[in-house]
């Protein structure tokens, strides 16, 4: 396929120089095929992974599987070759494929912006707390730091006449909320590495609250050797003891040192730039490299691995200290509110008749008795904001069950009160 694409004049090539016909690299090119292929391979995932495999599992007209208690999160997963529960997709045309059994219905509810609420109540981010607070879209709010000339439109303005740039500023906020970086949004979203540095730095300066609280964090844990997050959990940060080897080389660098480390660094990447645009020049034409802190050069090579292994570990862990706390909270707060429910079911001896049928994430899904369904649906609510309030500190979690008869329609809206 890759001669396909090459054929089609569609670029090809990674980062690396090397061919692939990831959806990461081709995307990047309009042309018509390119849309046809991800549509045939999106076709192609959703009938190889939701298709005959899952039609040959079903028993008695139901689906099981087997979980993970949790993984390093804290968070359910399917166990390796089981159905995943986890990822169906949230569209209309595969979850209303699942039915309450007979003549019951299902009961659905999640979380509002789980992640942002718990984000927003552990790090204190003035922005993203007026997010939850009063409802401002946090989309809005990094397209008026991208473009100044909106800086004074209310969200409904952005939204309404400036859509396009609110849009921009999608992207890059989830890349940087799963830890990207500008590098990430510069190879994803093929714009010059210098823009995306700039994006990058204004997603900092909106959510300095953030990434304050993450320097906070990422020194406990340094200093721990493990991150600490709900109920005493630790997740204990990896390639720990190389870590500490390599600061200690690096801290054992003076001011003296630093200064010729960079100016070894600037001869180094002049060097590299001579030797690139040398490789289509003729031999008469190509320059020569001649270095201007030679010592400092070799200096530089001789240090290089270790300060560069250094903080690739240390940038590993800052993205783990601001993202780990918060998935581990988000999923004790999903499992303290399943434990909430079903020990009133066990309470009200209605086992084997309400049933938990699922939990992805921060959607807990449930199946009862028809005629029960308002008052499994107001205890699933209170359960899921009783438990997800036990792990904040200052901010609420909203969350609000309605019921119908297929795990679509429920979780929108409720049925008729007629059978």
């Amino acid at each position: 396929m890759i001669k396909i694409f090459q054929d089609f004049g569609i670029n090809t090539k990674n980062k690396d120089g090397k061919d692939s016909i990831e959806e990461s690299i081709i995307s990047k090119s309009h042309h018509e095929f390119v849309k046809m292929w991800l549509k045939f391979q999106e076709a192609n995932h959703r009938v190889t992974t939701f298709g005959d495999n899952i039609l040959q599992s079903i028993e008695d007209e139901r689906l099981f599987t087997n979980f993970n208690p949790m993984v390093d999160t804290a968070r359910l997963s399917t166990r390796k070759g089981e159905i995943n529960f986890l990822n169906f997709p949230a569209d209309q045309e595969t979850r209303n494929c699942f039915k309450a059994y007979g003549d019951n219905v299902m009961v659905v509810c999640d979380f509002e912006g789980q992640e942002n609420v718990v984000l927003a109540d552990k790090s204190g981010d003035e922005v993203m707390t007026d997010s939850v607070v009063n409802g401002s879209c946090l989309h809005c709010a990094f397209a008026r730091f991208l473009f100044p000339e909106i800086t004074d439109l209310s969200d409904d303005e952005i939204k309404e006449h400036h859509s396009d740039k609110r849009s921009a500023a999608k992207s890059p906020r989830f890349a940087f909320a799963y830890g990207g970086n500008a590098f990430t949004i510069h190879v994803n979203e093929n714009i010059p590495l210098k823009r995306a540095e700039e994006i990058e730095k204004s997603f900092k300066e909106l959510h300095n609250g953030v990434f304050a609280w993450g320097e906070v964090e990422l020194e406990k844990a340094i200093k721990a050797g493990y991150i600490e997050s709900a109920c005493g959990w630790k997740l204990h940060l990896p390639f720990f003891d190389k870590f500490k080897f390599l600061q200690g080389k690096v801290d054992s660098l003076s001011k003296e040192d630093w200064i010729r480390y960079r100016r070894g660094k600037s001869d180094y990447s002049r060097y590299y730039e001579i030797k690139r645009a040398n490789v289509d020049l003729p031999a008469d034409k190509k320059k020569q490299f001649v270095a201007k802190y030679p010592e400092d050069l070799e200096f530089y090579r001789s240090k290089k691995e270790t300060v560069s292994d250094y903080f690739k570990l240390r940038s590993a862990y800052q993205r783990l200290v601001l993202n780990n706390p918060i998935q581990s909270c988000a999923s004790h707060q999903t499992k303290l509110s399943m434990l909430l429910m079903f020990e009133w079911i066990l309470e009200q001896d209605l086992q084997w008749s309400v049933k938990i049928v699922n939990a992805v994430h921060d959607e807990i899904i449930l199946e009862c008795p028809f005629d029960l369904k308002e008052e499994v649906a107001d205890k699933l609510t209170e359960c899921m904001k009783n438990g997800a309030n036990q792990f904040l500190a200052n901010l609420k979690m909203g969350a609000e069950a309605h019921y119908n008869y297929t795990w679509y329609l429920a979780k929108t809206k409720n049925l008729d009160n007629k059978k």
